[in-house]
């Protein structure tokens, strides 16, 4: 992926799927430019932890794009920083996402806010817990089609359907 990156230097978005990926590259290749939305879907990911190392180049992406000898008030704002925030991981084999060690702290994905895990194998709650570590910031979250969700029932109220109530399935979803 760094190869691609880097090469096309005013590239935001990369797909990347259906390419039977089982890892990425982790090279130290610098400056990597700043991607805004990773697909990774259909792939053969499995490992967490190798995931958020490669990918934690493109968090908070910018000191690479400034220079630093020039007056401060030429410094890019917050709201220039182009960083990661759109990860798709759907239908990978994504088994546990542990708890960060000391370490990894450093590792966090605290650009993304939009992450899909749909269709891989997450079969405990503890995984999602450990990635409100790892993407602090996130806003969306799609997990549909793991095991962790495997006989249990969402309920669902849309305020506008007047059928619904805050305690009963709308026919809608049944």
């Amino acid at each position: 992926m760094s190869v691609i990156a880097t090469a096309m230097p005013r590239l935001k978005s990369v797909e990347l799927g259906y390419n039977q990926l089982m890892r990425l590259s982790s090279d130290s290749i610098k400056p990597y430019p700043p991607l805004h939305s990773l697909n990774l879907d259909s792939n053969s990911l499995s490992d967490w932890d190798h995931i958020c190392s490669s990918l934690s180049v493109y968090d908070r992406f910018c000191i690479f794009f400034f220079d630093l000898t020039s007056p401060p008030d030429t410094y890019p704002m917050e709201s220039d920083v182009i960083s990661l925030q759109h990860l798709v991981l759907t239908s990978n084999v994504i088994e546990t996402i542990p708890f960060p060690n000391e370490q990894q702290q450093n590792c966090s994905l605290s650009s993304i806010q939009y992450l899909s895990l749909s269709e891989n194998r997450i079969a405990s709650w503890s995984s999602l817990d450990a990635l409100s570590i790892w993407i602090p910031n996130l806003k969306s979250l799609s997990i549909r089609g793991n095991p962790l969700l495997k006989g249990v029932w969402l309920y669902h109220h849309h305020p506008s359907c007047p059928e619904c109530e805050p305690t009963t399935i709308c026919s809608r979803y049944q």
